[in-house]
């Protein structure tokens, strides 16, 4: 059903479709998400490309094997708390290039096994330190090309298998001490101004120690954005100049 002109979807004609497995309505004219009711066997739902503007409450919690949601390019702004409640076999969210502006403590609680979650492009300004707690097999988390100014220290603390977290183009200038313990092989920062403090060093040793990948083949090098006299300095160099 993809590429058509679909508005609206009956979620009581899909319940004659009891062993589908996967449903794609990408690229149509849907601006509220379908009934899913009784598709119990649904593995992955796609629904890219439409014009939604919210996920409702319990949206998905008829669908117990969903592995796959994608929700990317839409206009979601607003997620409910319990949207992906009862979803323990989900391994992939995708929603990048929608307005979300907040994700609420809670709101990922009922993915325990997810892997990957992308937030890319969207109109987070934080993200609270209890966000991710429950993410505890994520490996990989995009939040790239949001408004971003703080990550708390303790947003990363139980993601000991993430792999890849991408914060590049948001307005990040400092990481407190410990916000990042445990190895994270890739940690993209480009496009983010980059305050070289006495407050930075520790996190230069971390990268260095870990030997973090900062920024991609096709990316400028990650460099410092001051103060003054650090101005244009490499940031994840093992020692900054001195004073």
């Amino acid at each position: 059903m993809r590429d058509n002109l679909i508005a609206s979807l009956d979620g009581n004609r899909l319940q004659a479709f009891h062993n589908l497995e996967i449903l794609d309505v990408t690229n149509n004219l849907l601006q509220k998400l379908p009934e899913l009711k009784d598709l119990t066997n649904l593995k992955q739902v796609r629904l890219d490309g439409n014009l939604i503007e919210k996920v409702e409450t319990l949206a998905f919690s008829n669908n117990p094997k969903l592995q796959l949601i994608s929700l990317q390019n839409n206009n979601i702004v607003q997620i409910a708390r319990n949207s992906f409640d009862s979803l323990d076999q989900l391994l992939v969210l995708l929603l990048s290039n929608n307005s979300i502006q907040s994700i609420e403590r809670g709101m990922l609680d009922g993915m325990k096994n997810l892997q990957q979650l992308n937030l890319r492009n969207n109109s987070l300004t934080t993200v609270d330190e209890n966000t991710f707690s429950s993410l505890r097999h994520l490996t990989t988390l995009d939040l790239a090309y949001n408004n971003l100014k703080k990550i708390g220290k303790k947003t990363f603390l139980h993601q000991e298998k993430l792999f890849w977290l991408d914060l590049s183009n948001n307005q990040l200038s400092s990481f407190e001490e410990g916000t990042f313990d445990t190895k994270i092989a890739n940690i993209l920062l480009d496009g983010n101004n980059l305050i070289c403090d006495e407050s930075f060093d520790w996190f230069v040793r971390y990268l260095v120690t870990n030997r973090v990948r900062t920024f991609l083949p096709f990316q400028p090098e990650i460099s410092c954005a001051g103060p003054e006299k650090y101005a244009g300095v490499r940031s994840w160099v093992g020692e900054l100049p001195e004073n």
